[in-house]
């Protein structure tokens, strides 16, 4: 299966690209979002930006990897992604500044995960948030997460180590992704 093209009642969700370096470095390249990542380096270069969606190229053909880039009138402003590792789906993203607040996290989310459900069968999804993330940590709780405890990290960002509160669904139980 290849990786998808989702589109919400404001968004299209979409593999990223290399054409996709500019848009996403300007956004991502914002401390307010960086000093809650904890595999980024700050500060993040354009080379960074490249690496990484070179890579996310090469990942999104896999059936256990997809890196989608988040929309908003054509343009991309932010990351969803979700992977499986050790027999786990984990989802984590990131949306620019500029298009906070307005509900487009918790759209993409909730498509994605719709359609993690429908087409890979994902029952259960694990995410994390760094402590003093209170948007994420609010917008999970929003979506039916539950805390499964606690994990500390080292931040490239901080160049420290980071306490990151854990999140699972289960979304036959919870009938989020139907």
């Amino acid at each position: 299966m290849n990786c998808p093209v989702i589109t919400t009642n404001r968004l299209r969700l979409r593999p990223v690209a290399l054409e996709d370096c500019e848009q996403l470095h300007v956004a991502y390249s914002n401390w307010k979002i960086v000093s809650h990542m904890t595999s980024s380096p700050w500060p993040f270069h354009v080379s960074d930006t490249v690496e990484f969606l070179q890579n996310a190229e090469q990942e999104n053909k896999s059936n256990d990897h997809f890196i989608l880039a988040i929309e908003v009138s054509g343009q991309p402003v932010g990351i969803v992604t979700a992977w499986q590792e050790n027999g786990k789906w984990w989802l984590a993203y990131w949306l620019g500044e500029a298009h906070w607040r307005v509900g487009y996290m918790r759209e993409a989310v909730l498509g994605f995960c719709n359609w993690l459900y429908r087409t890979h069968g994902v029952i259960d999804l694990h995410a994390w948030v760094n402590e003093g993330n209170e948007p994420s940590y609010k917008l999970l709780k929003s979506l039916d997460f539950f805390e499964t405890g606690f994990r500390e990290t080292h931040s490239r960002a901080h160049n420290r180590a980071i306490k990151q509160i854990r999140f699972a669904i289960d979304f036959e139980t919870q009938g989020r992704a139907a």
